[in-house]
């Protein structure tokens, strides 16, 4: 069986078409008709791994369970950190007075006690 190939020269040149043209291939029908062709492929590909093809066991391993991450050890080197402070406006209802810093709302605003 053969896929239609209509627009060859713009395959790479469209985003997921290759993979989408793929995914329809491999879900045709196998030639022997037994089953899909994905099928067949995965079947001889576990077929590998009962074998002893230690490839194809790892990669079964690394399809079902995802490849192990690498971690890298931790650089404890020196770092250079530079802070830099923002001029921004006061929110509305707090006030600079002289005993009062910056974070601490103006009087009035304080809830009585």
């Amino acid at each position: 069986m053969s896929i239609d190939h209509d627009d060859d020269q713009d395959v790479d040149s469209k985003p997921g078409m290759m993979r989408r043209q793929l995914i329809a291939a491999l879900n045709q029908p196998a030639a022997d008709g037994g089953g899909s062709r994905l099928q067949k492929i995965l079947d001889a590909f576990i077929g590998k791994a009962e074998e002893g093809d230690l490839a194809a066991f790892k990669e079964i391993f690394d399809r079902c369970d995802g490849k192990t991450q690498v971690i890298t050890a931790a650089d404890d080197g020196d770092r250079e950190v530079t802070f830099k402070w923002l001029d921004s406006p006061l929110p509305s209802n707090t006030s600079l007075g002289p005993s009062s810093p910056a974070s601490t709302p103006a009087p009035s605003a304080l809830p009585a006690s």
